[in-house]
């Protein structure tokens, strides 16, 4: 109760006279600490929100749910963060383009079927393990999410140490 009592004296007192300053009516807004340095009174900030793994897993089952239902996902630029893109755009050439689907690892695609193995929090984002089958071929392919601005996107796809993102080197 003292340590309440001393800051409305304070702010009694600075709100009193122009404090020298020639600008009358004009208080300094100072408040005193409590007088026995407790600071139970004072609220913890909160957290920030944690991104919703749900929506990251969306995203992965919109990519490979498209080829499991036998049509090429309708991405655009938007599905990849803007490093992806310009790593993709670095490895293009004029006339293929990338050369491969990065998603399927496949320029084509037949009795696709996939399984998110796994979406795990980590920082700025998730890890997923995707694994699928393609022609009979078995792929598992890493997938970093970044979640930016208020969405997910592929930061990096992975396959074994071969990283679209550090141009097809081990990273």
């Amino acid at each position: 109760m003292k340590a309440g009592k001393a800051a409305i004296a304070l702010l009694f007192v600075a709100g009193c006279g122009n404090g020298g300053d020639g600008n009358k009516g004009t208080a300094n807004l100072a408040v005193a600490p409590p007088a026995d340095n407790r600071l139970e009174d004072v609220a913890p900030l909160p957290a920030a929100p944690q991104p919703d793994l749900e929506g990251a897993r969306v995203l992965i089952g919109r990519i490979y749910g498209a080829y499991a239902a036998g049509r090429t996902p309708e991405l655009g630029r938007d599905v990849y963060t803007p490093e992806l893109q310009t790593a993709i755009l670095r490895q293009s050439d004029a006339d293929n383009g990338l050369g491969y689907d990065p998603f399927c690892r496949c320029q084509d695609f037949e009795n696709f079927r996939f399984t998110i193995q796994s979406v795990e929090r980590n920082a700025g984002g998730a890890v997923a393990r995707v694994s699928f089958f393609n022609m009979g071929e078995h792929h598992v392919v890493t997938l970093r999410m970044d979640y930016r601005g208020d969405r997910w996107l592929v930061g990096d796809i992975r396959e074994g140490e071969q990283s679209l993102l550090a141009g097809g080197q081990a990273r």
